[in-house]
């Protein structure tokens, strides 16, 4: 069967930008997670009390305090 109206060439734009987004989602992630992991031992270091840190966390990160936890728990 033949579609009528297919377009391979708006098709194949269409999947390259999916991949593009997804690919700047997973490395905007991953700068993410790299941040917070640098935050928690430079605070670490300097015997900021995890408290303190948790708050720092969700101020710049903008995480909720569970995520912010579940960081400190991941990195510390």
């Amino acid at each position: 069967m033949v579609l009528e109206g297919f377009d391979q060439e708006a098709y194949e734009k269409a999947m390259k930008k999916e991949g593009y987004e997804d690919g700047y989602q997973d490395g905007k992630k991953e700068e993410q997670e790299r941040g917070i992991c640098g935050l928690i031992h430079s605070l670490k270091e300097f015997d900021i009390p995890k408290g303190q840190i948790l708050q720092k966390l969700q101020d710049t990160y903008e995480l909720t305090e569970e995520e912010a936890r579940g960081c400190i728990e991941k990195y510390w």
